[in-house]
């Protein structure tokens, strides 16, 4: 149980007291709140696992064992079995690294503070093309910009991971990037929610406001790829309190939108009449062009803080940053363009009657 507590407070960087030495003291008077999602460089450790077996397997739903491996320093580091399975559907299909839910035994968790890491989920690289190490980043930015926003959404956590493929003895070792997403109950619980399965629920039932921010979000970005009509990359959330009668909407996945701008992305309604991923739809709700002045002020209040996200990820090549960059300047010149309301927001804004 000791390796267990060790492995976590360090991996999870939450250790009081901890310095920059290699001295770790492990006391039960610890207290303070591990934060997995607060760091701002990467966390780096190795997976280690039968890869070509997750490969083969992925669409099983199964677990299957693997080690993660953290190095302290020079001389020590903690190896602690885990267990992986693949998730996502089309990147199950698609990819050759799918993304990964990354698992300890709860009961194996013995500190309170450390029990909602107990499960993660890791988006991964998909395939070991150089291009699929930009769209990892890229994508991660993406949930940064959001974060921006509104605390009703996931947070996100870089890491620099090593595969190790015990079944494959010639190229068996892979370092690139990959990141944790919070999990759904984290995100409820801080901010005072519950989750909401229901697939019935349509737009009339969310807040109004959270709609058309979540909506102009998706335009900034360039994503067509969600829908709350069937929970497409949306998952729902309800606040505790029962004056507050309708739920909030929570996006996710970005890697079809036009800021990532992936090479295997295409668009997904032949209706949107758009022909490549870059071009921007608004797919929120009709609202009169007065509703829009408020959330138009939000983007312009953000303007900055989303352009230096940007240009102080030091991650991501200038190439790659500029591209982004661009596609950001093009936004705001759109939003700040006479024609915006009738060119854009109406052409294919959702009716709620």
């Amino acid at each position: 149980m000791k390796h267990i507590l060790l492995l976590l407070s360090i991996l999870f960087f939450s250790v009081i007291g901890a310095s920059q030495t290699d001295e770790y003291v492990l006391t039960d008077t610890l207290t303070k709140e591990f934060n997995l999602f607060g760091r701002e460089k990467p966390l780096s450790f190795t997976l280690k696992s039968d890869f070509r077996k997750f490969r083969k397997e992925k669409y099983k739903g199964k677990y299957q064992k693997a080690q993660l491996i953290y190095k302290i320093n020079d001389s020590t580091e903690i190896n602690k079995e885990v267990r992986i399975k693949a998730r996502g559907e089309f990147r199950r299909r698609h990819c050759s690294l799918p993304p990964i839910r990354l698992n300890w035994r709860k009961k194996d968790v013995v500190k309170k503070e450390l029990s909602k890491y107990y499960k993660l989920k890791m988006v991964t690289h998909c395939n070991n093309s150089k291009y699929y190490k930009v769209y990892i980043l890229k994508e991660f930015l993406c949930y940064k910009l959001y974060n921006i926003l509104t605390d009703m959404s996931f947070k996100v956590q870089l890491i620099d991971v090593k595969y190790i493929d015990t079944g494959n003895k010639k190229k068996n070792e892979h370092i690139t990037y990959a990141f944790f997403i919070e999990d759904l109950d984290m995100l409820a619980e801080r901010n005072n929610a519950l989750v909401i399965e229901s697939e019935k629920l349509g737009i009339r039932n969310v807040e109004k406001q959270n709609i058309m921010q979540l909506a102009f979000f998706q335009f900034m970005v360039g994503n067509a790829d969600w829908s709350i009509t069937g929970l497409h990359n949306i998952k729902l959330i309800k606040s505790k309190d029962y004056q507050q009668t309708k739920a909030w909407a929570i996006p996710y996945d970005y890697d079809y939108c036009g800021m990532v701008n992936a090479s295997y992305a295409i668009p997904g309604e032949s209706k949107l009449n758009v022909k490549s991923v870059t071009e921007r739809v608004y797919l929120g709700i009709c609202q009169p062009e007065s509703e829009f002045k408020s959330v138009i002020e939000q983007f312009n209040k953000h303007k900055d803080e989303f352009y230096d996200e940007i240009n102080n990820f030091k991650y991501l090549d200038p190439r790659n940053k500029k591209e982004m960059i661009e596609y950001l300047d093009e936004f705001y010149k759109t939003i700040a363009s006479k024609n915006f309301y009738n060119s854009y927001l109406k052409a294919h804004c959702k009716r709620v009657d």
